[in-house]
Order: C-alpha cells, then sequence, then structure tokens
C-alpha cells in the first residue's frame, strides 16, 4: 500500500466509485482506509459489497479524515433542469472555491490543509 492516509469520499457517484475502483485494484490505498458518503443507502450498500470500503450518509466523517474529495456534479437526470426543475433528480451543487475553503479552515480545523492548498506546498 502506497497511502496509509484516512481518505472520504464527499459523494459516492461514478466519478467518486471509479476514483475509489482505481486507488483499491491498484493498491495504492486499502478500502479500510476508504469512506464514502452520499445520501442513497442503497448505493453506499453496493459500494461497500463491491469494494470493502466504509460508508456513511453523515458527512461529519470527514473531521477524522486526514484526505477530503469532493466528488459530486450532476446527474443524468438533472440534465433537463436547465428547462424543468424537479426536486428528485435535480441534485447539481456548485460551490465556490471560497467557501469549501473556509470551511476546511474554520469549521473542520484542518489548518495544514488550508494553507497547503492556499499556498500550493506541503505544510511542515
Amino acid at each position: 500500500m502506497i497511502m496509509e492516509s484516512k481518505v472520504v469520499f464527499i459523494g459516492a457517484g461514478n466519478m467518486a466509485e471509479a476514483i475509489v475502483s482505481g486507488m483499491v485494484a491498484g493498491g495504492f490505498c486499502a478500502p479500510e482506509k476508504i469512506i464514502m458518503t452520499d445520501i442513497r443507502p442503497e448505493r453506499l450498500a453496493d459500494l461497500e459489497r463491491e469494494y470493502g470500503v466504509s460508508t456513511s450518509t453523515d458527512n461529519c466523517v470527514v473531521k477524522n479524515a486526514e484526505i477530503v474529495v469532493l466528488a459530486f456534479d450532476g446527474n443524468i437526470e438533472s440534465l433537463p433542469g436547465r428547462y424543468i426543475f424537479t426536486t428528485e433528480a435535480n441534485r447539481t451543487v456548485a460551490v465556490d472555491s471560497r467557501g469549501l475553503l473556509e470551511a476546511i479552515k474554520d469549521l473542520f480545523k484542518a489548518t495544514r490543509l488550508s494553507n497547503e492548498l492556499v499556498s500550493g506546498k506541503i505544510s511542515e
């Protein structure tokens, strides 16, 4: 295993699954070091069975993470949302990076990560 850090994926869609699949299959990260979160319990159950990762419907699991991956985007059902909005299908979330940075720094108290994101350099 290359990575020993605990990794949390916020969002368990196709993008996150593809990343996790590669990480596990390639031996880059052990499944027990990965937590995936999503609003769909049935999706999480499938990912647990397929990859052996831990899952949660509660995004607060990030407080113990060393790496947080934000992997959320629109879904195929949301494509007509520009013309017809339904709360069942339109789930695309857009977040300004400044808001994410503030959450990382102030909410999760991950000052080192925040400094690294701003400077582009690994903090000591």
